[in-house]
């Protein structure tokens, strides 16, 4: 058999893995075994035989997240941050310039892998991680353990790997091609191109108390880790030292970093310093200075937001920054292009901002152009006017800002597999001119099956899946200016309805945390102005409350209304029976405890049972720890795991027994 029969044989092996996770199997087990056997028989150490029972290729959502971490670019800055821990020892090392990456091992196996994606959820990437090296596929810990690092790839491979390939499919840096090679389809072509890890935390281990003691397991456990020096005692002069000390190193060692990471080296003093949403406030990363270059700009064009807000940006020759090709960079704004005075044929100095976002920092050679700003909106060919810094388009039908709009509802509501190119095409066509549009009956499965083929199918999915959404993602995706996901999650924290928060003041409203006077007039002020918009969404979307559904019944007329007041009642928004969960139950609460199950539970499989969990106000776990509220076994649950569960305090619980208690 070839090379291309064997990988055939592995797919359709992982093609029937996955329907049998989603509770959807095509085949009988014995189908399914003879189907291993062959591919056993043929190369018994294919990597698809080693992944145990876990589905493949989806996405996987981390507990706990994987944040970000906290950017300094001065001493001073990192002083302040290490100055918050008082007295106590840190650590500092590379900044590794790769793709994160989060290992789950289990019963002493690598179960899955994932990428960090937006923190919450990534994706799986189980299969193209069973073939890097230095990842061990085993370690002799019984524990459910994540560990969590920094997968790339070595400036050596990477000019080997780039040097074999057609001067046109080239990538532009070495991170550039991990992450290519970590996400293609056909993982058949990792071996050849090899891919590194270093991993920089453990999970799940509770006697860890420093990094010293987690990276001798590492070792332990045969893992390539990342290096540290530590700091005895937090000083300005140490700090400084060894950052000095890691950039010099930078040009000499064998993979791209692109700062220096600082983290409090006691586990006690991270636990008591915490998280916010974005990054652990016990980690800061001082980033180098970014590397510049000189180009000219060619033109200025301008692109048009939601907001009806015109954002110039510089169309310039092409120049490779830190591996990177770049030919445009943002001009941000009017009073940027005039504090500039910046044109078309100007030499410019542009840099990659954080070795990432293009930069332009200065005029270095003025040439012979001036610029004039529009008058007209480049998308509807109406006026606009100047606001402060920014040009508006003040029309109120703007194809750009329509479909602006359309994108960021789908971004905010989690809708997939439509892109702005289909978003454009559906425009034209007249079906979607606005984001409630979406849910019109005329965008049918149909019709979208006959522009966009197969996706059509998987599009209206998404779209219908996208009825079902929370009191914050409705918040976000109206399009108020400030008013995004985490303003969102504030506000719905704090207001148990669309009416309550409507019928709040702007003083009460900036009482709240990271709401200003000024924020607090933008949301309210927005909210009257999308009332149209609201009330042609609640027809067709169901809002989570806290945990509980609530449906907008009132009929909605073709007039629009004066005041969100009087559309926004409380009474009109009452559970929906159609929406239980399970026929002929009461659709119970929890109040978002974190839930672990071990075993199997009749009639559920893995993903349906976690939908059914989420769905009851519980929060769905991937491991024993401290923070667990409660253990649910079913049958052939695994011993250790209770044993665990135990010896931490946990309360344990029968499946029968939870249903009892909460009433499912």
């Amino acid at each position: 058999m070839t090379r291309n029969e064997e990988e055939d044989l592995a797919n359709r092996i992982l093609y029937h893995k996955r329907k049998y996770y989603d509770g959807e199997p095509e085949i009988s087990d014995a189908e399914y075994d003879k189907l291993e056997e062959k591919l056993t028989n043929l190369n018994s150490s294919h990597p698809v035989l080693h992944i145990v029972g876990t589905p493949i290729g989806g996405k996987f959502n981390h507990d706990p997240p994987m944040l970000s971490s906290d950017k300094a670019t001065t001493l001073e800055e990192v002083v302040k941050w290490a100055n918050k821990v008082g007295d106590h020892s840190l650590s500092a090392g590379y900044k590794v310039d790769g793709l994160s990456l989060s290992l789950i091992y289990e019963n002493g196996k690598l179960l899955q892998a994932a990428t960090r994606g937006n923190g919450t959820s990534g994706d799986d990437v189980t299969l193209a991680v069973m073939l890097i090296d230095d990842i061990p596929k085993t370690i002799p810990i019984e524990d459910r353990i994540n560990i969590r690092g920094e997968v790339f790839m070595k400036i050596s491979e990477f000019t080997k790997v780039n040097s074999k390939l057609p001067k046109e499919q080239r990538f532009s840096s070495p991170r550039n091609l991990a992450v290519g090679t970590l996400r293609q389809k056909n993982v058949s072509g990792i071996e050849n191109r090899r891919l590194s890890f270093k991993a920089f935390e453990v999970l799940g281990i509770s006697e860890n108390k420093t990094i010293q003691e987690q990276n001798e397991l590492l070792e332990k456990w045969q893992f390539s880790r990342a290096d540290f020096e530590f700091i005895e005692h937090n000083n300005s002069e140490e700090i400084d030292r060894i950052f000095l000390k890691i950039e010099n190193e930078r040009k000499s060692i064998d993979f791209e970093i692109d700062g220096v990471i600082f983290k409090y080296n006691e586990y006690l003093d991270r636990n008591e310093a915490g998280s916010t949403e974005h990054h652990p406030k016990w980690q800061i990363a001082w980033k180098f200075k970014s590397e510049g270059s000189e180009t000219i700009i060619n033109d200025i064009i301008w692109q048009v937001g939601r907001s009806g807000a015109l954002t110039p940006v510089a169309l310039v020759d092409q120049v490779e920054l830190k591996g990177a090709l770049i030919s445009r960079a943002t001009l941000h704004n009017a009073d940027f292009i005039e504090n500039l005075n910046i044109a078309p044929g100007d030499r410019i100095s542009i840099i990659r901002a954080g070795d990432v976002i293009p930069k332009i920092m200065a005029v270095v050679d003025k040439g012979n152009n001036d610029f004039e700003f529009p008058i007209n909106c480049p998308s509807c060919g109406n006026s606009i006017l100047r606001d402060g810094v920014n040009l508006i388009c003040t029309s109120l039908i703007c194809r750009e800002k329509d479909i602006q709009s359309i994108m960021h509802w789908m971004r905010m509501t989690d809708v997939e597999h439509l892109g702005q190119k289909t978003i454009e095409k559906l425009y034209v066509l007249g079906f979607v001119q606005h984001y409630s549009d979406l849910y019109k009956d005329d965008l049918s499965e149909e019709i979208l099956n006959r522009h966009f083929g197969k996706n059509g199918s998987k599009m209206k999915t998404s779209i219908e899946k996208s009825r079902n959404l929370s009191f914050k993602q409705f918040l976000a995706g109206l399009g108020i200016p400030t008013l995004g996901k985490k303003l969102g999650k504030e506000l719905a924290k704090h207001f148990p309805s669309l009416k309550a928060l409507q019928s709040t003041t702007t003083t009460e409203l900036a009482t709240l945390d990271g709401i200003s006077d000024v924020t607090a007039n933008h949301i309210l002020g927005g909210i009257n102005d999308k009332s149209r918009a609201a009330r042609l969404l609640l027809n067709n979307v169901t809002i989570f409350y806290g945990t509980e559904k609530r449906i907008q019944q009132t009929k909605i007329e073709k007039s629009t209304t004066p005041s969100l007041g009087d559309f926004w009642d409380d009474e009109a928004l009452q559970p929906h029976a159609e929406y239980n969960i399970k026929p002929d139950k009461p659709q119970k609460i929890g109040n978002d405890e974190k839930i672990y199950i071990t075993g199997s539970i009749e009639g559920y499989n893995k993903k349906k049972l976690q939908e059914f969990i989420e769905s009851m106000g519980f929060e769905w776990s991937t491991s024993i720890s401290k923070n667990l509220d409660f253990l649910v076994f079913g049958i052939n649950a695994g011993g250790a795991k209770l044993d665990k569960a135990k010896t931490i305090g946990i309360t344990i619980l029968s499946w029968e027994e939870f249903v009892k208690k909460f009433g499912i």
